[in-house]
Order: structure tokens, then sequence, then C-alpha cells
């Protein structure tokens, strides 16, 4: 176990650091303003999957296939297993096994410019880029924060002023959107 001293990237200081000094390395993240379950990164690594979380969204389309906002898609959905639609979320925890990124996910010019509070927008669109399908494992999670924890939550941004939907529109606008096929 080492604590390394990074700059600060805001959410990406927990990933993107870890990405370039450890290509090779499984990467877990976790937020630590959470309590966890006794079993959950078992439940990560157990899962096989390129990328795995315990917690994610199910992305819903317009009926021009486009993302619906960020607010209407199925929010901690209670589905599971490996689809494209699903979008893991920090909240939880996410395991990402080597190589499953696109190249340019450690870019923190273009990480800060398209993205810059909404970590799991920038790290969801350079797996799938890269041809990830996300396995979520088991049901919908309940969330437990740690007491006092919330005065600065990032959640106020990236929803309440939708700064995820202006991450989702420039990552759409640089790359595209990663097709996915939703009953949404």
């Amino acid at each position: 176990f080492e604590i390394v001293g990074v700059d600060d990237l805001r959410s990406y200081t927990k990933i993107v650091p870890a990405l370039i000094a450890m290509p090779e390395a499984t990467i877990v993240t976790a937020d630590d303003d959470l309590y966890y379950e006794a079993d959950w990164l078992e439940a990560l690594c157990a899962t096989g999957a390129s990328v795995a979380c315990l917690r994610a969204h199910r992305i819903t389309l317009t009926q021009s296939g486009t993302p619906r906002p960020y607010e209407a898609w199925d929010r901690n959905t209670a589905d599971r297993g490996a689809d494209p639609a699903l979008f893991p979320t920090g909240v939880g925890g996410v395991l990402y096994r080597p190589g499953v990124f696109h190249p340019e996910v450690t870019r923190q010019d273009l990480f800060q410019a398209l993205a810059p509070s909404a970590d799991d927008v920038w790290l969801y669109w350079m797996h799938r880029l890269a041809g990830s399908r996300p396995h979520k494992k088991g049901g919908k999670r309940r969330i437990v924060e740690w007491p006092g924890s919330q005065q600065t939550a990032l959640r106020s941004e990236n929803i309440g002023r939708s700064a995820n939907d202006a991450a989702i529109a420039a990552v759409i606008k640089r790359y595209g959107f990663p097709e996915i096929e939703t009953d949404g």
C-alpha cells in the first residue's frame, strides 16, 4: 500500500494519475464519503468484466437515438449484466481492467475542457469508445453517506446545475455517441 501525492485534478484525481503510473493495473475507484458493504470489492472483482460496477443508470434515448437529459435516465437501475446502455456511477465503486480505455482518457486538456466535473461521463465515453460493455452486478444500491460529507458534493453541480448534460453534449460533439440499443 502506497500513498502518492499528485496534482489536484478534482474528481479525476482518483483515477487519472493511477492510469498514467500503472497502465497495466486493474483500477477500482470508490468515493470516500460513503459507507461500503464488506463484500463490495469482492463482488466487483468476481464479475471478470472489463468494466464492472455495483450501481449504474440506464441511458434512455430520444426518438432520434440521442441521450435524453441525464435526469430522465433510469437512475440506480435494478438491471444487471453486461450492457452498453448501463452507465456506471462512481458511487458504489467501479472496476476498470487494463486496456479498457480509449487512448485519450488521460488527456487533461480534453477532460478539463469537455467534462471538468463529470468524471463518470468522461470515463463512460472513454471505455465505450474502446468497445466495452459495462457489467453491473446486483440490483438497486442504497447509498449511505458519511454524516456531514455532502456540504461540497459534486452532485449539486453535475445534476443541480446540469453539468452532466453539458459534459454529455461536449463529448458527443467531439467523439459522437457510442452506439447502444435501449428500450428507453
